[in-house]
């Protein structure tokens, strides 16, 4: 299904391409929260990052000496606590919140939070080298409220350096002509690849543009879309969705 998007900006623009986890190992790190504010709260009311760990096996699994980490250097940042053990088809919860108290009311607290920006984060075996499974190098920018992880749908890069856009710098009526363009829309720099400097000097400070991609997944599959923009003064953008047919 093709669809068109019309953020109004003068700004870089484009659409960042997910990493798949790699997994290798009966317990997983099933999903996780980066950005938490409405979400789970820890026994003290804490609305804090939290990792849930997953065991899809048929016998439960005894985590004790195990680690969980965010630093590839640093494979064993918190040690799992000694009779932490995860149930068959279970699941288990660890607030990632930076406290020095392993364990906190029954609930495990990490000794590090999770960075919403994206990075690196891993499940260790109990010798401390063998990574059971992590997101490398890093696990994508994350959503408030919005968890990420094995369920999360895989992500496809939607605009890149040689999309097609089209764009315009409206005159005070609103009008004015279409021009064509590739890739990411700015000022001068290595990250653009469409410089409209020229055009907006001294005419709007508005820039309208639209870029066209189709979707290679049904289009009930492909319910989240994410805008990144880099600016230098701020912006204001508007997207559009206008499906145009099916390819």
């Amino acid at each position: 299904m093709k669809r068109y998007m019309k953020p109004k900006t003068h700004l870089l623009v484009w659409l960042a391409l997910g990493l798949a986890p790699r997994l290798s190992a009966q317990v997983v790190i099933n999903e996780f929260l980066a950005d938490n504010e409405g979400g789970l709260r820890t026994q003290a009311g804490d609305a804090a990052d939290w990792i849930e760990l997953a065991n899809p096996g048929s016998e439960a699994v005894d985590l004790s000496g195990w680690y969980l980490t965010d630093r590839a250097s640093d494979l064993t940042k918190w040690r799992i606590p000694d009779g932490t053990s995860i149930p068959a088809q279970g699941y288990l919860v660890v607030f990632a919140d930076s406290s020095t108290n392993a364990v906190v009311g029954g609930e495990l607290h990490a000794s590090f939070s999770l960075s919403r920006e994206g990075e690196y984060l891993g499940l260790v075996r109990p010798d401390g080298t063998s990574i059971a499974h992590e997101y490398a190098p890093s696990f994508p920018p994350q959503l408030r409220d919005i968890s990420y992880g094995l369920s999360t749908p895989p992500e496809q890069e939607l605009l890149g350096a040689n999309t097609p856009v089209r764009y315009r710098v409206p005159t005070a009526e609103g009008a004015g002509p279409w021009r064509e363009g590739v890739g990411s829309l700015g000022f001068s720099g290595a990250l653009i690849e469409t410089d409209v400097a020229e055009g907006l000097w001294g005419v709007n400070t508005r820039l309208d543009a639209e870029w066209s991609f189709t979707l290679e997944s049904a289009p009930a599959a492909s319910d989240q879309f994410t805008l990144w923009v880099r600016c230098a003064d701020g912006f204001v953008a508007t997207p559009e969705w206008r499906p145009v047919g099916f390819p």
